[in-house]
């Protein structure tokens, strides 16, 4: 599933934050961590097809989807 994913210092970052905050969108994650928005969502992509977070709806957000890891 994760096998030769390479998780750098953003990626790992990223990781971080959504374990301690919770779910974020992509443009929550690019604020909090003072990142660009590209790369947030470079990462996230990468990660989320390498099985390390999936996406979720949030309800109260329309059309906005939240990260969430998954252990």
């Amino acid at each position: 599933m994760t096998m030769g994913l390479d998780l750098g210092f953003n990626s790992r970052r990223i990781i971080a934050c959504v374990r301690t905050s919770g779910p974020q969108s992509r443009a929550d994650l690019a604020r909090r961590l003072g990142v660009n928005p590209a790369t947030v969502t470079r990462l996230t992509t990468a990660m989320v097809e390498g099985g390390i977070l999936y996406e979720e709806s949030d309800p109260g957000r329309e059309g906005k989807k939240d990260f969430l890891p998954r252990f």
